[in-house]
């Protein structure tokens, strides 16, 4: 393994497929197309930190974060798709920088007036909450004020969305793209509200940021129906949770690259019909795919209302991620079991019947039964 110092300021570390599959706890993933092994830079013995993938070329640690990335080559040295050197001489660099690759953005930002007025009302409808009906809401909800901040939850006063709880909505980078209002009564309709498409403004995911930071740490992202869902997420102290604001997403690309998507769609049909057109929808991105069962919601619809009754989240979901978590502090493991080809250490999420997917469940080759996905379609 060799460095590389690019210009960016990026510290690249140069590996061959043979020397990563030779790491410690290496083991394949997605049919091969990705691995897991132990950092081989900071000499940890998790063997989930090190995330491979083998297509893009690219390996990152998760516990490491961007300190550093790995570039595989070929056996021979460089890869076919690697820029080519100057001649030999000490200290030479690459004639151009490498950057790990970014997932596909199809969604048009909004023009640049438009994205200016539009976080300048976000901004003002967060300066409005403390003092509104909207702040009293969401404590009712479970979502404390300092978590209503950081998300940048806030109040409208005019507009489509006055008198409503208002939701950013973010391209997976976290940049504004719309807004979307929540009523704090249930007998208003439409409950939710977005801004109109026809003027500019896309609709796209509240919390949407948590993208790139599961992509760049290597980390599950929860994918849930709801901005509650999420918001209930990050007071619940699990903050890579995204809401796709409905039971379909139009923009399955902006997922490419994660390593593994956990669906915790709401219990109702449409959530259960929605979760199964995104699990093919992620897995033809190469994602592994994790089911929350229905059963796990203990009755409840969603997971805001599982945190509303409870005032946590189930305990497969709270341990897998908390055991993805780069920063303490982190719950003891329970010891691991002679079979388990997950994440190791980890409880699995429990396989769902078919009463809670309406089918059987699939199951991913080799994965000994610990792994959950949607059922295969027929």
């Amino acid at each position: 393994m060799r460095e590389h110092h690019a210009k960016s300021g990026r510290l690249i570390y140069y590996a061959t497929r043979p020397e990563l599959e030779a790491l410690p706890g290496f083991r394949p993933e997605a049919g091969g197309r990705r691995g897991r092994a132990c950092c081989p830079i900071h000499g940890g013995d998790n063997p989930t930190a090190l995330s491979i993938d083998w297509q893009s070329g690219w390996a990152r640690c998760w516990s490491c974060g961007d300190a550093f990335s790995i570039r595989v080559e070929d056996e021979g040295g460089q890869r076919d798709d690697s820029p080519p050197y100057a001649p030999s001489r000490p200290g030479n660099s690459p004639s151009r920088d490498f950057s790990p690759p970014k997932a596909p953005d199809t969604t048009p930002a909004p023009p640049a007036g438009l994205r200016a007025a539009l976080v300048a009302a976000i901004t003002a409808a967060v300066e409005r909450l403390p003092s509104s009906p909207g702040a009293a809401y969401l404590a009712g909800r479970g979502i404390p004020l300092d978590t209503a901040r950081a998300l940048q939850l806030g109040w409208s006063t005019s507009g489509k969305l006055a008198g409503r709880v208002v939701f950013p909505l973010t391209d997976p980078a976290g940049i504004p793209t719309s807004a979307l209002g929540r009523a704090i009564t249930d007998t208003t309709r439409p409950k939710y509200d977005t801004l109109p498409a026809a003027k500019g403004y896309q609709k796209t995911m509240f919390n949407g940021g948590a993208v790139a930071l599961a992509r760049q740490a290597g980390a599950p992202l929860i994918l849930v129906e709801g901005p509650l869902d999420a918001a209930a997420c990050v007071a619940a102290g699990l903050p890579l949770a995204a809401a796709i604001c409905g039971a379909s997403y139009r923009h399955p690309e902006h997922f490419a690259g994660l390593a593994t998507v956990i669906l915790a769609l709401d219990t109702d049909p449409a959530g259960q019909a929605g979760r199964q057109a995104l699990w093919l929808a992620l897995v033809a991105h190469g994602i592994e795919v994790l089911l929350l069962p229905a059963a796990a919601l203990d009755g409840c619809k969603d997971l805001a209302e599982y945190w509303q009754r409870h005032g946590r989240m189930p305990e497969q979901l709270a341990a897998r991620m908390m055991g993805q978590r780069s920063t303490p502090p982190s719950p003891p493991r329970p010891r691991r079991g002679p079979s388990r080809r997950d994440h190791p250490g980890l409880p699995p999420l429990p396989l769902a019947g078919a009463d809670a997917v309406g089918g059987p469940v699939a199951r991913a080759e080799g994965d000994g039964g610990g792994q959950p996905l949607l059922p295969l379609p027929r």
